[in-house]
């Protein structure tokens, strides 16, 4: 149930609701008139408002550019692409003066003639019909009437701080037509920093772990003696990383006890992580604010602290290559990390994970969980039983107990698996299919069965899991990253943005390609294959996203081509990228993300 004020949401779902009645509207019109094949999409890409009084009125208007492909917005916003108007006030006519608005007589012609005639013939602003004053009219000044000229600077003031008040709110309306938009992203949003700030914290620590990882193995091979093979994989995560050191911060929340996550905002915001309390609640990451405290009013939400953050994943990274003797270290994030450790038995691996635990929290005040087994996989299944703050070493030597706990284990914790995954697992169970699908019931399906339905390294390696097998080495992964380092940089923006026609495309490329160059000069890389991605509003997505500018569901165009000589230039990239665009021919109106990629670094 909406709040008090809930603006936002109430206007949301009614431009939904009106979409979907418009969608509705339409189906019952062709199942009326089956025969009826003059409803020709006229209309297809307009986004219509109409403003005011009309002839035909609005709601004729309305179901006209709706039978003929058109959609209808009861508001008028970024995404309408022509307004309909009999008569415009002064006010009205300076703030719409770069868009289209056309007379209702461009909607009946159209239609009459069955095609899309040309707006500007029936632009009213060429016409100049108005209502009320006109704004550049000239109020006479008579020197007789006392105080005049205070009530007139009055006026002037007045306007001034209207002025103000509008500059000082325009970041918050800013999109991608507008040619500050992408500095304006870049230092404002939440998203952005936490993507790119994850990234190059762990891209450090992989750098140090590489390090280690030489040294160690050096030590390794003068220690002839110590055998490998008693190798366990340590899995070590945080408990609800940026919700518990966020808290830090407020002694006064027992973090056990009560409900708190972190997010940058309230309504659509959404959560990026909170603690098992929310859980119990079923609030998850990436739940939306307005939507969690539907279920739980009590939720305490924390802001981002990207200051501690980074204080302690560097006392855990540090605490980790300083004092832990290993084969090898991979960092997975900034407060995930798998480890290769030699231990001569299980009493050992209890003592080193148990150490490890209370050195952690110690340092930190934050736990951590601890999953250890024989390989990388069944490490994980580990990590995943232990949490929260708990240990568990699963015993693969134990054949009756790993095949028990494989078998109730779930698929869907299985890396790799995801929504697409299970749908093929249950079209291929069919009538025998429980829900959920645990390991035990995809364990009959043979190897040729795995392959032949997800090709032959993925089907291989899920066949593979289900009997405890993995194939994944830590020491040979941070070979490949050290190798693949900086082999590509790429820039993706999907948020606000917003257009009307291929120039705004073309200048917020351009704007999007030099900032493309800037990070390769700053890694000192030039590249000759560029990749561009554009995210295209899905067919049955609404115009207006539940989110305020968001992308909504979307489809994925790309297309990429390969630049003569290694460049870093932005003349070149850019003219690059505008080419691409054009091979992609995306409708600038269904334009919901951007993307583009520099490979072969």
């Amino acid at each position: 149930e909406r709040e008090f004020g809930d603006y936002k949401s109430y206007f949301v779902n009614k431009q939904l609701k009106q979409q979907k009645a418009d969608q509705e509207f339409v189906k019952w019109e062709q199942k009326r008139n089956p025969n009826n094949k003059n409803y020709i999409p006229i209309f297809k890409n307009c986004i219509v408002y109409i403003n005011g009084y009309t002839n035909p009125n609005s709601q004729t208007l309305r179901k006209l550019v709706t039978l003929y492909g058109g959609k209808y917005s009861s508001t008028e916003n970024p995404m309408v692409t022509h307004i309909i108007a009999t008569k415009l006030t002064p006010r009205k006519l300076t703030l719409l003066k770069y868009r289209k608005v056309v007379k209702p007589e461009w909607i009946v012609d159209s239609i009459k003639n069955q095609n899309l005639m040309n707006w500007r013939i029936y632009s009213l602003l060429n016409s100049k019909t108005f209502s009320g004053t006109k704004v550049t009219d000239k109020i006479p000044v008579h020197n007789n009437v006392p105080n005049q000229k205070k009530y007139f600077d009055k006026e002037k003031t007045c306007n001034q701080e209207h002025q103000v008040q509008k500059d000082s709110t325009i970041s918050k309306n800013i999109d991608s037509k507008d040619p500050e938009f992408l500095k304006y992203y870049f230092s404002n949003s939440r998203l952005h920093h936490l993507s790119t700030w994850k990234s190059d914290l762990k891209s450090e620590f992989v750098e140090k772990a590489i390090e280690v990882n030489l040294q160690q193995n050096n030590l390794l091979k003068m220690k002839t003696s110590v055998s490998t093979s008693n190798s366990i994989v340590l899995h070590i995560d945080f408990d609800c990383f940026f919700a518990k050191v966020s808290s830090l911060n407020y002694p006064n929340i027992d973090f056990e006890k009560f409900p708190v996550c972190v997010s940058h905002g309230s309504g659509t915001s959404d959560i990026s992580s909170c603690n098992y309390v929310c859980r119990k609640f079923g609030i998850k990451n990436g739940m939306w604010v307005q939507n969690a405290k539907k279920i739980c009013p009590n939720l305490i939400c924390l802001k981002y602290n990207f200051v501690n953050y980074e204080k302690i994943s560097r006392t855990f990274y540090d605490y980790l290559l300083q004092n832990i003797q290993f084969n090898s270290i991979l960092p997975v994030s900034i407060d995930e990390v798998l480890l290769d450790v030699n231990c001569e038995s299980k009493s050992d691996i209890d003592i080193l994970a148990e150490k490890i635990r209370n050195d952690i929290l110690q340092l930190t005040k934050c736990t951590i969980s601890v999953g250890a087994s024989t390989n990388v996989l069944l490490a994980k299944l580990s990590l995943k039983k232990a949490k929260p703050n708990g240990y568990f070493f699963l015993n693969s030597e134990d054949h009756l107990f790993l095949e028990t706990f494989l078998n109730n284990t779930l698929v869907r914790d299985l890396p790799g698996v995801g929504r697409s995954t299970i749908e093929r697992f249950q079209k291929e169970l069919g009538s025998n299919c429980l829900n959920p699908i645990k390991i035990g019931n995809i364990k009959k399906i043979n190897k040729g069965r795995f392959i032949s339905i997800f090709g032959n390294k993925t089907g291989s390696k899920f066949y593979d899991y289900t009997r405890g097998v993995d194939h994944f080495s830590i020491s040979k992964e941070i070979n490949k990253i050290r190798f693949d380092a900086n082999k590509s940089v790429s820039i993706d923006v999907n948020w606000g943005v917003r257009f009307d026609h291929w120039k705004q495309v073309e200048t917020f490329l351009t704007s999007l390609s030099q900032e493309l160059v800037n990070r390769m000069k700053k890694i000192k890389k030039v590249g000759s294959t560029l990749v561009l991605k554009i995210m295209k509003r899905a067919p049955n997505a609404p115009v207006v996203p539940p989110k305020f500018l968001g992308m909504g569901e979307c489809v994925q165009l790309s297309k990429s081509s390969k630049i003569g000589l290694p460049t870093n230039d932005v003349g070149i990239i850019s003219t690059e990228a505008k080419c691409l665009l054009r091979l992609i021919n995306c409708n600038p109106i269904e334009i919901r993300g951007v993307g583009i990629q520099m490979k072969n670094l």
